[in-house]
């Protein structure tokens, strides 16, 4: 039962209160299980950042031929916030019912210094109950990591091409380079150039995370240009490599 209530849910959170306020409003049209959007805005540091997200968990499915009731959800912690980030929720603990949507405000400035990538990892508990002869509650805890916010210096290298969405970071990078383009998480294949036109690196990413880290053990000190193939669609962005 844990398994097929943890996998139920495990794409279908994202909430996160430090404070118990009415900051947003759940949009009543959502009825399918996930959260909205698929990924949050860019953040720049001293700039102010506000981004709403909506979430919805079914009410009943099936496990083992029996009907499962969500009786429940709720936060109980988040971790990985960058600093001068807070949330506020429409509900205390943004906690909903099956069936329902929640919805969370995300708001901060990024302060100096604090420009990377941030995965999230969000902290939670369930009440679900097993249908049958003899109903059966049960409460489960535990955490999933979906979203990332990225909080881009003020200073960072502008980004070639008309894709503005697509993210090269950090720039000047040191060991990795992180590349970030919306597309599900999708694995796309790359080709990285000095200024001369010289290849220095290729090859291809793997895994599920939306923001994918390149090594950069082998390259000098310099300025390089990355040529990404994402399923056909083509992107040229320009980084450096630091101390």
């Amino acid at each position: 039962m844990k398994k097929i209530i943890l996998s139920i849910i495990a794409f279908s959170l994202l909430s996160f209160a430090t404070e118990i306020k009415a900051q947003c409003t759940p949009d009543s049209s959502i009825h399918t299980t996930g959260t909205y959007p698929s990924y949050l805005d860019t953040a720049k540091v001293g700039v102010m950042y506000n981004q709403i997200i909506q979430y919805h968990i079914t009410k009943d499915t099936m496990y083992a031929g029996n009907g499962v009731t969500i009786d429940s959800m709720w936060i109980t912690g988040v971790k990985g916030l960058p600093v001068g980030f807070t949330y506020t929720c429409f509900s205390p603990r943004c906690s909903i019912k099956g069936g329902q949507t929640g919805c969370v405000n995300l708001k901060g400035t990024p302060v100096a210094n604090s420009s990377r990538n941030y995965p999230l990892t969000v902290y939670f508990s369930i009440r679900a109950t097993l249908k049958g002869s003899l109903p059966i509650g049960q409460t489960i805890s535990d955490s999933v990591t979906k979203y990332y916010i990225v909080v881009k210096s003020p200073a960072a290298v502008e980004e070639v091409g008309a894709n503005n969405t697509v993210l090269v970071y950090p720039n000047p990078a040191k060991e990795n380079l992180q590349v970030y383009i919306p597309n599900e998480g999708k694995n796309f294949s790359y080709q990285i150039f000095n200024l001369t036109g010289t290849l220095v690196q290729k090859g291809e990413t793997n895994g599920f995370e939306p923001v994918k880290e390149i090594g950069l053990n082998q390259l000098s000190q310099s300025v390089y240009l990355i040529h990404i193939n994402d399923n056909g669609k083509q992107y040229l962005k320009k980084f450096i490599v630091g101390e």
